[in-house]
């Protein structure tokens, strides 16, 4: 006589499934903080991509970049704290469409005036290119 284990079966899966998550959830984070402690680096690239940044551009570009993570570090992730705690009280609830709209005008507030920031360094740098730099 053949033994039926499916909640067996079914509980294995659904601890399977669950230990996944943790480990996509802890590798993404691992990612976001890897990804933002390299980021002046990786902006420095993403530039440079771009434009063929030169020697005199590459010391001024390079400060451009240090003075806004570090502007964004000291003011902005302390705010950002406050974002996430009101997304985990949100998930804890009932999540309306109007608590996901104000959730998306602070999100998009915050990334306006990260680019606000940087757009009088971005112009420095538009103004000091070179034709013969431009990458097409």
């Amino acid at each position: 006589m053949k033994k039926n284990n499916t909640h067996d079966n079914l509980f294995h899966r659904i601890r399977l499934l669950a230990v996944i998550a943790l480990m996509l959830t802890v590798a993404a984070c691992s990612t976001i903080r890897f990804t933002y402690n390299n980021g002046d680096t990786l902006l420095y690239w993403w530039l440079n991509a771009y434009v063929d940044i030169d020697n005199d551009q590459s010391d001024f570009v390079k400060r451009d970049i240090d003075e806004l993570f570090h502007w964004h570090r000291t003011t902005q992730l302390p705010d950002y704290v406050q974002v996430l705690q009101n997304a985990q009280r949100q998930l804890a609830g009932n999540v309306t469409q109007a608590d996901l709209m104000s959730s998306y005008k602070d999100i998009r507030t915050r990334s306006e005036r990260l680019a606000m920031k940087a757009v009088p360094d971005l112009a420095d740098l538009a103004r000091s290119l070179k034709p013969d730099q431009l990458v097409t």
